[in-house]
């Protein structure tokens, strides 16, 4: 089972438990192997999960910025190396699906239509995974979000 915590890049939990509260939390309640993502930068992360009972880590976000991972966009990448963990914020919040993404004049126009106009109808065009794949695989941070 993956335990995701609201450090987590994409899709995170809707209560705003953090990793480090949420894996112990699941390691007692199941039976199973639990891995934990979110937030998790390097080995002392690792280990802090590890200490909490997570089996391993799931990480993402980190794997896409290699020079492996030939299916993003160069500007991307370089986005991803280059912010900070402030330079990240939640959509979707409003219509019960919270993603976090990388800040972008694209997200505040989002996030302001989110303000205005909470429902999936009015965000549909600017969260679709098509709108998603013109700054991850295009590169055109102008038009998507990720």
């Amino acid at each position: 089972m993956i335990v995701v915590g609201q450090e987590g890049g994409g899709h995170i939990g809707r209560d705003g438990v953090g990793t480090m509260v949420l894996v112990p939390q699941v390691v007692d309640a199941v039976k199973i192997p639990v891995i934990a993502s979110g937030g998790i930068g390097d080995g002392r992360g690792w280990m802090a999960t590890h200490a909490l009972g997570a089996e391993g880590i799931e990480k993402s976000t980190r794997f896409i910025a290699t020079q492996e991972c030939v299916d993003a966009s160069a500007s991307y990448k370089k986005t991803l190396v280059e912010s900070s963990e402030s330079d990240t914020t939640v959509i979707k919040r409003s219509i019960g699906s919270p993603g976090r993404v990388l800040r972008s004049s694209y997200i505040d126009n989002t996030l302001a239509i989110e303000r205005m106009t909470p429902t999936y109808e009015a965000l549909k065009e600017y969260i679709s995974g098509e709108a998603n794949k013109r700054w991850i695989y295009d590169g055109i941070i102008e038009e998507g979000f990720g």
